[in-house]
């Protein structure tokens, strides 16, 4: 990403870094065979008995994916602040933190009759519209 003067740089370190982050998990994990590996891993543990040891795989693959699920969540807000900033619309990472921070700036852009906007923000960071 080349920082543009629309960006504060921080903002554009941070995309970099949770892109550099999700490349690292999804290396760690085996790419794309990820969720299949998943599923057969929870189909096993299903059908194990030996509650132990799979318990134990099932709780770190769970752990990793969840650990991607959430780098997933925030490269797409991270988009959305692109978005945002490309936009002309002032924003930072505070105001995508959270549901309740990403509602506040929902309402924001519906003040500023800025819908699409607002609907976009609704879908990356998960609030209703």
């Amino acid at each position: 990403f080349a920082c543009n003067e629309k960006y504060n740089h921080s903002d554009v370190l941070h995309m970099q870094g949770l892109l550099y982050a999700k490349s690292l998990l999804r290396k760690l994990t085996g790419g794309s065979e990820f969720s299949s590996n998943l599923e057969k891993n929870r189909d096993a543990d299903d059908t194990s008995s030996d509650a132990g040891s799979s318990s134990v795989g099932s709780q770190s693959t769970d752990e990793l994916s969840e650990i991607l699920s959430q780098a997933d969540v925030w490269l797409g807000r991270a988009e959305l602040l692109q978005s945002l900033l490309g936009s002309g619309i002032a924003a930072s990472l505070d105001d995508i933190a959270d549901g309740e921070s990403s509602a506040r700036l929902r309402d924001r852009l519906v003040a500023e009759e800025r819908y699409s906007m607002a609907v976009y923000t609704c879908k990356k960071c998960k609030v209703d519209r």
